[in-house]
């Protein structure tokens, strides 16, 4: 098992498209009530997550490219994505399969690992577009980016506004993290606490957890970073919702829905 470098961004939810709902981009998608017979092992093994149906299972060609570019083959970047949650741990779990032709992960610039291949998720827990990285930036939306460490084994985390050597909401019991590499195909897979609000200087006990249950509707974006042979600049960001448009404080209000489906 490897633990994954850690760089911060911002979030949203994803898995099977719905239409029967009303989303902020018109998208939503469910995250499997997981019994807790069947909490997965964080250790970057996805074959826990066997067991859920197929109609639940996010992939490439249900992602649109959050640069507005065109999304490329699946030669180039294939992914798939499950997203569950269980009552017990009350945490969302993650897992993302990423093949790609090539992985880069070689960014010569400090705490910029957005600029080499990994994922990011971003999360609006109570569901209400509020503020994004301009206004109060972390409270209510938070942003988490996962990149496998670069050859020299640095660990590296970031994000506007956050202590880099004290980002505790990436740090046990509020998240694990794990991943396995076979050449340049990667599976990420994460176990995450959200937060109705967030005070990374103040520390969990002044922060409010957000309690996951069955029915419930969560903002929530997973983007998958592919950097190729150009270094530091992204060939595509794959996203489970659309292209993002306006201000960053905006946002929010444009991550797809997440409905969390009872355990069965």
């Amino acid at each position: 098992m490897r633990s994954l470098g850690i760089f911060l961004l911002s979030m949203c939810l994803m898995v099977s498209v719905s239409t029967s709902l009303s989303a902020h981009n018109g998208k939503v998608y469910h995250a499997v009530g997981i019994p807790d017979d069947r909490i997965p092992v964080i250790d970057g093994d996805l074959s826990d997550w066997g067991w859920v149906p197929e109609r639940y299972i996010i992939r490439t060609d249900q992602m649109e490219d959050a640069l507005g570019g065109e999304m490329p083959g699946p030669d180039d970047l294939d992914c798939r994505i499950i997203v569950g949650w269980n009552g017990k741990t009350n945490l969302l779990y993650i897992a993302v399969s990423v093949k790609d032709d090539i992985h880069n992960a070689d960014s010569s610039e400090p705490l910029k690992q957005y600029k080499d291949d990994g994922i990011e998720i971003y999360i609006d827990a109570n569901h209400n577009g509020g503020q994004g990285i301009d206004d109060e930036y972390g409270i209510e939306m938070q942003d988490f980016g996962f990149s496998v460490p670069r050859a020299q084994g640095e660990f590296v985390q970031w994000g506007k506004g956050y202590n880099p050597v004290n980002y505790w909401p990436v740090e046990k019991p509020y998240c694990h993290h794990a991943y396995r590499m076979d050449g340049p195909n990667v599976d990420y897979e994460v176990a995450l606490a959200l937060w109705d609000r967030l005070y990374i200087d103040k520390g969990p006990e002044a922060s409010i957890r957000h309690q996951l249950a069955s029915g419930q509707i969560v903002g929530m974006d997973v983007l998958v970073n592919d950097v190729d042979e150009d270094p530091d600049t992204r060939d595509c960001q794959a996203t489970t919702g659309i292209p993002w448009i306006g201000p960053w404080k905006t946002i929010p209000k444009q991550f797809p829905d997440c409905r969390s489906l009872t355990a069965r």
